[in-house]
């Protein structure tokens, strides 16, 4: 069974706030899908977006977190985000880090958004551990970005297998073989 957990879509769904400089956590100036996104504008090094859960959750099932990021400019090799998971105010695992060249990302694509996605198991949360905040911390200062649709991901149980038959097998080559003449 696959579960999503929309931490962010219209800055309705985990609390938004921000500390520091810099950041808009409900921009309608450019987002993937809806009305609304995480803007960053010349973000001071240390500010950050948090994101928070009414009530607390285990990523005991959660496989990814993803989300869609999109570039002002080309970040210099000293700019980054941190994010990293919280349970009120206090951090929880490893803060993951989010910058040109990791997680597939390429900040010098400023024409549209890309999609990342991290294994949950990179934050290093031990099993159990409640959290209700997720933060997005600027490493470095003067960064300017979009964010938009972060998604946890959890799959449960164990797939089950989906063969064809011989007949489904034939029928289906004979439709192809017929298509290509």
């Amino acid at each position: 069974t696959v579960t999503v957990e929309n931490v962010y879509l219209e800055n309705t769904e985990w609390t938004s706030s921000t500390s520091g400089t810099g950041f808009n956590a409900a921009s309608t100036t450019n987002p993937y899908a809806g009305s609304k996104d995480i803007e960053g504008t010349n973000v001071a090094n240390a500010a950050y977006v948090q994101l928070e859960r009414s009530t607390s959750m285990t990523l005991d099932t959660a496989t990814t977190l993803s989300l869609f990021i999109r570039s002002k400019a080309t970040w210099s090799g000293t700019r980054k985000l941190r994010l990293q998971f919280y349970a009120s105010g206090v951090a929880k695992g490893a803060a993951i880090t989010l910058a040109s060249g990791y997680w597939g990302f390429d900040s010098s694509i400023t024409t549209g958004y890309q999609f990342v996605v991290i294994p949950i198991t990179q934050f290093q949360i031990t099993a159990g551990t409640s959290i209700n905040q997720l933060r997005i911390t600027d490493a470095g200062g003067a960064i300017g970005f979009y964010i938009d649709n972060i998604i946890i991901t959890s799959i449960t149980g164990t797939p089950t297998p989906q063969f064809l038959t011989i007949a489904q097998g034939d029928a289906r080559y004979f439709l192809l073989t017929n298509e290509a003449t």
